[in-house]
C-alpha cells in the first residue's frame, strides 16, 4: 500500500519502482476509463503537475504506460513544455 508521499517525490527519489509502478497502472485505469469526467480528472488533477518541471515530466514518460501517455500528449496544447 502507498504512503502519502507525493507522486513528484516518487519520481525524483526512484527509490520505490513498485509504488511507481502502481501509481502509473492506476493512472493507465483512469485514462483507458469510459467516463470523460475520470479522464479529465487524470489529465487536470494528476498528470498536469508533472509539467513544472522539465525533469520529473522526463522521468514521468519513462513509467506512462500507452493511453496514459496520449492524455499527457493532450496536455501539451494548453501547456508549454518546461524549460527547466
Amino acid at each position: 500500500m502507498l504512503s502519502r508521499i507525493s507522486i513528484r517525490e516518487l519520481l525524483q527519489t526512484e527509490n520505490d519502482t513498485q509504488a511507481l509502478q502502481e501509481v502509473f497502472e492506476f493512472y493507465e485505469e483512469l485514462a483507458t476509463s469510459d467516463d470523460e469526467k475520470v479522464q479529465n480528472l487524470l489529465q487536470v488533477t494528476l498528470l498536469e503537475v508533472l509539467w513544472d518541471e522539465k525533469v520529473i515530466l522526463e522521468e514521468a514518460y519513462t513509467h506512462m504506460l500507452p493511453e496514459t501517455r496520449k492524455a499527457n500528449e493532450r496536455i501539451r496544447e494548453h501547456i508549454s513544455y518546461p524549460s527547466k
